[in-house]
């Protein structure tokens, strides 16, 4: 089945737009990294934070953005770290995949967007395309990567959550469902109003990025990391200010070496 509609037409050849430049990460965001973290370790809101931190370096929306989403106070990183499961404990298990998470940081690792390595060890893309998803060409490329690593990983049971509220995921529910077919996979796919708290309820292993999902989880796999190359993934906290890795935020690297 291909999913058509004037929503999901194609677009035009996709040009790298680079959020972050990886060549002159400077003080500036590494201090800034430094000052969240305090902030977060003492309580403060992520939002309160953010917006305190980023108007004390004149951060642009992207920089914060970032921040946001990228780095977390100490006990996060290790709570987080210690719920990731690796490859090896995952065959015969049943995922629940967070549909749209791992699609999008898939569909970008593609598009030649940048896929960031946070410093509590999951990947994430920083793009801001959750609510304009539009699905194309690439996405189908996508779907693919995804189900060949289920494949790979030798999994009993698949069941992948939509987000009812993004346009035609009825159909992207469909459209997985048959191409699972063809690998061979049990999965069922569908399109529901409380996607997070759906993939939580689920009996088996979630798989998602999301932090509100991975602070409630007991275990997770971050299968989009799973997927993407480690020389296509950007090591924030081993770019930045080289004061902060003495502060921790590379904690999760080595833990996802030994893990991966």
């Amino acid at each position: 089945m291909r999913i058509c509609n004037k929503r999901f037409s194609k677009k035009k050849k996709n040009q790298k737009k680079n959020i972050i430049n990886v060549q002159k990460i400077n003080f500036k965001l590494g201090d800034a990294s430094l000052d969240l973290r305090y902030l977060l370790d003492r309580g403060y809101s992520r939002e309160q934070s953010v917006s305190i931190v980023g108007n004390r370096y004149n951060l642009n929306s992207k920089e914060r953005n970032l921040l946001y989403r990228c780095i977390f106070s100490k006990r996060d990183v290790l709570v987080h770290i210690n719920r990731l499961v690796s490859k090896k404990e995952l065959e015969d298990k049943k995922l629940c995949i967070d549909g749209y998470n791992v699609l999008i940081i898939v569909e970008s690792y593609l598009k030649g967007k940048e896929i960031i390595l946070c410093d509590d060890g999951f990947l994430r893309d920083i793009s801001g395309v959750y609510g304009k998803y539009r699905f194309g060409k690439i996405s189908e490329k996508a779907v693919e990567k995804i189900l060949k690593a289920l494949k790979e990983l030798r999994v009993r049971e698949v069941e992948v959550f939509f987000d009812s509220r993004v346009s035609f995921s009825g159909q992207l529910s469909s459209y997985f469902m048959e191409r699972a077919e063809g690998y061979n996979i049990p999965l069922k796919a569908v399109a529901v109003k409380q996607g997070d708290a759906m993939v939580l309820r689920c009996s088996g292993i979630p798989c998602s990025g999301d932090r509100s999902i991975i602070e409630k989880a007991e275990q997770i796999f971050d299968l989009a990391h799973y997927i993407i190359p480690e020389d296509d993934i950007v090591n924030y906290p081993s770019l930045i200010n080289p004061r902060v890795l003495r502060q921790g935020l590379a904690d999760a690297s080595s833990e996802l070496i030994r893990r991966y």
